[in-house]
């Protein structure tokens, strides 16, 4: 398919998107598009299908367009994604030289940095607000985690995460003793336990939701 995504307001746009990927479960499916949102939409629907993703994002390189890199998109970074690139980042660790372990410790640190704000964007605030998608959706307010000590203990954890990052040029007294595997495993642990956390917290709210819906009629109200 040859962006399937032109043209059609959101709500087609994204009907489009839910029917390519349930015929994705039948048989394989290409699209080309350079639309970033629809391509969201696209990955919204597979996961929810459980459909396998793979994405090969085409740019220019060094002047040259046309260069495609294979299974890499802006677009493909989830909670669970990020959290798999951080466990990545360190593979064979042992192995590796001072330098590279440093650079890969730098990698995993990042990739729990960018997972803190998928945890607020996916779990927190229940998908209300996703940065690809054309509207808000109003209705997951009704999921969203309206708890300020929660909200404040990612604050706390990006805050950690960010002092170990190498975008900050380190002092000396850091280089002597610089984070290691152990650092990083204490800061997963921390990441999880909050994780679980709001997970739970969501399922009280969605909880809460349901038994509102069965106790009232909800008409629709608006202007």
């Amino acid at each position: 398919f040859d962006d399937p995504g032109t043209s059609p307001d959101h709500i087609r746009k994204d009907k489009n998107a839910k029917r390519l990927t349930e015929e994705a479960i039948q048989r394989q499916v290409v699209v080309f598009t350079h639309d970033i949102v629809f391509m969201s939409q696209l990955v919204k629907h597979a996961d929810k299908g459980s459909v396998p993703v793979v994405a090969h994002w085409m740019r220019k390189v060094n002047g040259v367009p046309g260069c495609i890199e294979d299974n890499t998109s802006p677009r493909l970074t989830s909670l669970a994604s990020l959290k798999n690139d951080s466990q990545g980042a360190v593979k064979d660790f042992a192995s590796l030289g001072a330098k590279e372990q440093e650079r890969a410790l730098g990698a995993a640190f990042d990739y729990l940095r960018s997972a803190c704000e998928a945890l607020i964007e996916e779990v927190l605030f229940a998908g209300t607000i996703q940065r690809y998608d054309d509207y808000i959706k109003v209705r997951n307010l009704e999921e969203v985690i309206f708890d300020q000590a929660a909200a404040l203990k990612i604050v706390d954890l990006h805050g950690r995460i960010s002092e170990v990052i190498l975008a900050h040029n380190r002092s000396d007294q850091q280089r002597e003793n610089p984070p290691g595997l152990e650092e990083l495993d204490k800061l997963r642990k921390n990441f999880d336990a909050l994780e679980a956390e709001l997970r739970s917290s969501r399922k009280v709210a969605v909880k809460d939701r349901d038994v509102r819906k069965k106790a009232t009629t909800t008409e629709k109200v608006g202007w």
